[in-house]
């Protein structure tokens, strides 16, 4: 280490000195804060500087909140309606039991087949329970459901009927495009009939795509025992008045139905070569 000299050692204690014989800045006093006189109001600050464009606000507001509950819109908008489950037929499970896919009855066979009888048939059907009907035609399955609570004695003709293969080998005879297919003459002209002819019941329904429902002979006015229809489209009540026991609906096959050629009622359309019903087998649903 160097030696210091007593001049360098004197010159550091004087600074050293002078140093702390050095005031040091006092802190400034804090501010008093200054006394209001009575009555005073503060200054408003930010929107409450506005109260007009409060108020404005608060009707914008308003108003917008009153239109959408007046239009239904927004938060008040009602819940978009659920779109309807159609109820699955129980007659799609037995569609196997439906089918025949065997040819129509040869005209031996066709002819040893019962079509003329001496009264309706004896109310033999459960009338708690669904019916289904397998109409196999040449153009494909048509599948219809048959209820008996629509109309119970015509049910049961039905399902009489198609047990003693009575529609086995019979011709659409009617085929009026968009509107309905008709069958169930066994003469095959639209004036035939089982020999009998059933009571009007009441019309529970519209006559919708699909219905099925008994139509009446060439040659009369009272019901038929065995002639039906099935609508290919819907059809207003000045088109068809409620005077066709109605029975069932087609549950698949529509497309089929939309097939089925037949003569018509304009002169053009007579000569058309009809479709047939190769077999119509009925079974009680599950």
């Amino acid at each position: 280490m160097p030696k210091t000299s007593k001049r360098a050692a004197t010159r550091r204690a004087e600074k050293i000195a002078r140093a702390h014989a050095t005031k040091l800045p006092e802190a400034p006093a804090p501010k008093r804060k200054e006394k209001r006189g009575p009555g005073y109001t503060p200054p408003k600050r930010g929107l409450a500087r506005y109260p007009w464009a409060i108020t404005l606000t608060i009707l914008i507001i308003a108003a917008a909140i009153g239109a959408m509950y007046y239009y239904k819109i927004g938060p008040f908008a009602p819940p978009k309606p659920q779109p309807k489950t159609a109820a699955v037929s129980p007659c799609l499970k037995v569609v196997k039991q439906l089918t025949d896919s065997s040819p129509a009855p040869t005209g031996a066979a066709f002819n040893k087949i019962q079509h003329t009888y001496k009264a309706p048939p004896a109310m033999s059907i459960n009338t708690n329970k669904i019916y289904c009907a397998g109409i196999n035609t040449n153009r494909g399955l048509i599948v219809v459901e048959l209820d008996p609570k629509l109309a119970p004695e015509t049910v049961n003709n039905f399902v009489f009927l198609a047990q003693h293969h009575f529609y086995d080998g019979l011709k659409f005879h009617r085929v009026v495009p968009n509107y309905i297919i008709q069958t169930g003459d066994p003469k095959g002209d639209g004036s035939g009939g089982p020999g009998y002819t059933l009571p009007a019941e009441p019309v529970k329904g519209n006559y919708t795509a699909g219905t099925v429902a008994m139509a009446k002979p060439a040659s009369g006015t009272a019901n038929n025992g065995s002639q039906f229809f099935i609508c290919v489209s819907d059809q207003p009540a000045k088109e068809l008045t409620k005077s066709y026991n109605l029975f069932g609906h087609v549950v698949q096959g529509m497309d089929v139905v939309k097939k089925i050629q037949g003569p018509g009622d304009q002169p053009s359309q007579k000569n058309i070569t009809p479709d047939v019903i190769t077999h119509l087998v009925v079974v009680t649903a599950p």
